[in-house]
């Protein structure tokens, strides 16, 4: 991956509870990846508030900070078993 510049991967869920690491976040800080860029597509046939459109008529791409927040991997909780316990992500 790292010599080709090149990688597909599918869609990875982690599983909740202790002990599991996030492939996507290992992922996204060992390859400095601090973007998702997802492109926007207008399917023919698929019910949308953009009906009088086509698909010719989009052209956008969302790009979501990918190193804050949910998608740090950073997180836990403090004061655990107290009045105080916080949990954080």
């Amino acid at each position: 991956m790292l010599r080709n510049k090149v990688a597909l991967k599918g869609p990875v869920t982690t599983p909740v509870g202790t002990g599991f690491a996030s492939i996507n976040v290992r992922l996204r800080k060992s390859l400095d990846l601090y973007a998702n860029l997802r492109p926007v597509k207008l399917h023919a046939g698929v019910a949308t508030p953009l009906a009088d459109k086509t698909p010719d008529d989009i052209d956008m791409i969302v790009v979501r900070e990918n190193t804050e927040g949910l998608y740090s991997g950073a997180g836990g909780v403090h004061r655990r078993r107290t009045a105080y316990e916080v949990a954080t992500q």
